[in-house]
């Protein structure tokens, strides 16, 4: 058999009624991949008639400093590579995205002097020492 390269998602359910041990508007997280034979959503379908797909993020294929997998449309906070020039942290905080073929990091704020702007969209393999940020 062919091995599949992995495709990893994270895919928020919330239930549309009651049944079994669920309760209307309880919520599930999947991580899945989508092409594994034996669990794939691309193989076994999601029952629309019992949950609503509240988001559904790509896995980015980088971690976190604590390994935690980072996954389209979190919020990170990162480092600037440019305070190995001067030796000052320079922190970037943002929303990843999908942009021009490649996962970025959306800027929203900025502590120090980054050399980019609020706005800019920065390849999230340009950045170190990345974190997850709860919202």
């Amino acid at each position: 058999m062919k091995k599949f390269k992995e495709m990893k998602v994270r895919i928020i359910l919330e239930a549309k009624k009651d049944f079994g041990s669920i309760l209307k508007g309880n919520r599930m997280t999947l991580i899945n991949d989508v092409f594994c034979p034996d669990t794939g959503i691309a193989f076994f379908s999601i029952d629309y008639k019992q949950w609503e797909v509240i988001s559904y993020n790509q896995f980015t294929g980088v971690l976190d400093n604590s390994k935690q997998e980072i996954y389209n449309s979190d919020y990170v906070e990162c480092e600037s590579p440019s305070f190995i020039r001067n030796k000052n942290k320079n922190i970037v905080f943002g929303n990843v995205v999908f942009d021009e073929g490649a996962f970025c990091v959306n800027i929203i704020e900025q502590s120090g002097k980054t050399g980019y702007d609020i706005g800019n969209k920065i390849p999230l393999f340009d950045f170190i020492n990345i974190k997850i940020k709860l919202i």
